[in-house]
């Protein structure tokens, strides 16, 4: 039934299929490797709507939408407890013994 050609072809047959399939599991796997790369702080649940519901074209927009949001910025408050004085009047910086504001030219408050 098979012939010398079509057993031949086979092997090279796989191997296209192989690519194929791969290229396919890169596309699935699109949100994923956004979010991976983005280094988002959901990334298993884009994983895990990605693997479950990416079939549904639905779930793969929901998974790269969570892949691609925002990210809020983190607020980092620094105190120094050698923390230069500021104007009352603008909260512009003084130096030590700076008597004037240079933004405002208010005098600065000494605390007797």
């Amino acid at each position: 039934m098979f012939t010398a050609a079509a057993v031949s072809t086979g092997g090279a047959g796989a191997g296209v299929l192989i690519v194929v399939v791969l290229i396919l599991a890169i596309l699935y796997f699109i949100p994923t490797i956004v979010a991976t790369s983005r280094k988002v702080t959901n990334t298993g649940s884009v994983f895990v709507i990605n693997l479950l519901l990416g079939w549904s074209l639905i779930g793969w927009v929901v998974a790269l939408a969570m892949a691609v949001k925002s990210k809020t910025p983190q607020v980092v408050v620094v105190t120094s407890p050698n923390a230069l004085p500021a104007c009352a009047k603008c909260g512009v910086g003084l130096t030590p013994g700076q008597q004037f504001c240079p933004s405002c030219g208010s005098p600065r408050l000494t605390s007797s």
